[in-house]
């Protein structure tokens, strides 16, 4: 958390604004955003632009982060309103670095209380690449990996290392593709085996739509922060037994 002195260590000058609109909206690519219009003396900013969530009119399927939430209430804090419609008309004071600089830091008009939003979610997601304001996506073979190789296409026994691994960081807000060379019947079975296991898919040798939406397109290639697989240099194909 920021404080009045160090801000003004670090170079920035504190300018007073008042907040003329507020708009928390899906309009702008699928991407929920809250963007809040800041006028000072001679010069003006949209505050935020971040995505909080994935959604659109007339989708059929929402998403919300967790973190996003938390980046509105945050605000509000800093502001001093409870409610998000009362942030309208009133003032905060506003850390900049000049004319055209981006403005990621604001502060209670009287209090020595600030929220940068860049650094809120830089700390927050340290190492994710990619899509912003998502979860981490893991795309795991089937045959080999989360059971055992040359069963095909019946199905080989566990390999709890694996599953085990994947429903740990499931419960985390983790999703997973299943990516397997597996059609027909075969891939039904797989599909089954997983729900039997307590391994919720959330795609099938397909993107995620949030990637999809992100990227513009459906690419063959699937998207993901991490690929599990037995043909990997350093795989998790053994020992099936593991518990």
């Amino acid at each position: 958390m920021h404080k009045l002195d160090e801000l003004i260590a670090a170079g920035y000058s504190i300018e007073n604004a008042k907040i003329t609109s507020v708009s928390l909206n899906m309009k702008d690519y699928g991407c929920l955003t809250l963007n809040i219009c800041l006028e000072g003396a001679g010069w003006g900013v949209v505050y935020g632009g971040y995505c909080l969530g994935k959604g659109y009119l007339g989708a059929e399927k929402f998403e919300g982060y967790a973190k996003g939430m938390e980046a509105i209430m945050q605000i509000m804090n800093t502001v001093g309103v409870s409610d998000l419609h009362d942030m309208e008309g009133k003032y905060v004071r506003a850390a900049t670095k000049g004319l055209g600089a981006t403005v990621t830091i604001i502060g209670n008009i009287i209090k020595d209380l600030w929220f940068d939003y860049e650094g809120f979610f830089d700390e927050k997601e340290p190492e994710k690449e990619g899509v912003p304001g998502r979860a981490k996506i893991i795309a795991v073979d089937f045959d080999g990996t989360l059971v055992e190789e040359g069963k095909w296409p019946e199905i080989g026994a566990t390999n709890h290392k694996v599953l085990n691994y994947c429903k740990r960081e499931q419960e985390k807000g983790t999703r997973i593709i299943l990516w397997t060379n597996r059609a027909g019947e075969p891939l039904d079975n797989a599909i089954k085996w997983c729900e039997e296991h307590g391994l919720r898919l959330d795609a099938v040798n397909d993107n995620l739509q949030e990637s999809v939406d992100f990227f513009g397109s459906n690419t063959r290639k699937i998207y993901a922060d991490e690929f599990i697989d037995d043909r990997m240099k350093e795989g998790f194909n053994l020992p099936y037994t593991e518990s």
